[in-house]
């Protein structure tokens, strides 16, 4: 999927793409044209809450705009970094609108990332099953355990201070975001971005971008107060 940002991560892979296969389409118009029986891979960075993966099933599920010209087609989609919980939420989605044509492609060379508690496993995420994709994702979202504060050997007993601190510097940060950039969130939306999106709490980030599942003090920049201080907060790469 090819990204009219020239900082995007798309543009990074589709290049690496080219120079091993010599030609890398973009997917709609790829799809369009393909004929049946065809089998297209769509690679991307990563699987993080799954998002931009839903907005694209969005279209192929009955009903959506690229409906008709997926039929008779295997859709694969393969993910350099995935999440536990960006893949619940693919499969929890694909089944829900019966895509049974499109798979997600796991492999070893993949990293994998946990953000979901241990106390998750797939029995109890199977019996949340019969939720609508919104609920399910809603439910979800509140067995995430920030990757930044999940190590309690690490923090001795810290984290939850950490957290709080970093919480406290997101959610004004993500105020001014929004204001610049005249979006409109909801409350809880917002709230959860606070310590990045979906609550991830990630410190991942690349040479040419930062996720925004990442903590926002890591992407955003500018004007904060916490304890009574005043700080210009400078992100990284700012």
């Amino acid at each position: 999927m090819l990204d009219s940002d020239y900082a995007s991560s798309s543009n990074r892979i589709g290049a690496i793409l080219t120079r091993i296969h010599g030609a890398v389409d973009e997917f709609t118009g790829a799809l369009q044209t393909a004929p049946a029986g065809s089998r297209l891979i769509v690679c991307e960075d990563a699987l993080w809450t799954g998002t931009e993966l839903r907005r694209l099933l969005e279209r192929l599920k009955p009903g959506g705009d690229l409906e008709i010209p997926a039929q008779g087609k295997r859709i694969l989609f393969r993910h350099c970094v995935v999440s536990d919980y960006g893949l619940w939420v693919a499969h929890h989605f694909l089944d829900s609108n019966k895509l049974g044509e499109v798979e997600l492609l796991l492999g070893e060379q993949q990293r994998f990332i946990r953000v979901l508690g241990r106390h998750i496993d797939e029995q109890r995420i199977r019996s949340q099953w019969h939720l609508s994709p919104e609920d399910f994702d809603n439910w979800l979202s509140d067995q995430v355990r920030p990757l930044a504060f999940q190590d309690m050997q690490l923090w001795q007993n810290r984290q939850e201070r950490a957290q709080s601190i970093c919480e406290q510097i997101g959610a004004q940060l993500i105020e001014r975001y929004l204001e610049e950039h005249k979006k409109s969130w909801s409350h809880t939306v917002k709230g959860k971005f606070a310590i990045g999106a979906g609550r991830f709490g990630c410190t991942t980030m690349f040479s040419h971008s930062v996720p925004k599942v990442c903590l926002p003090l890591f992407w955003l920049g500018g004007p904060i107060h916490i304890n009574s201080h005043s700080i210009d907060w400078k992100a990284a790469g700012l």
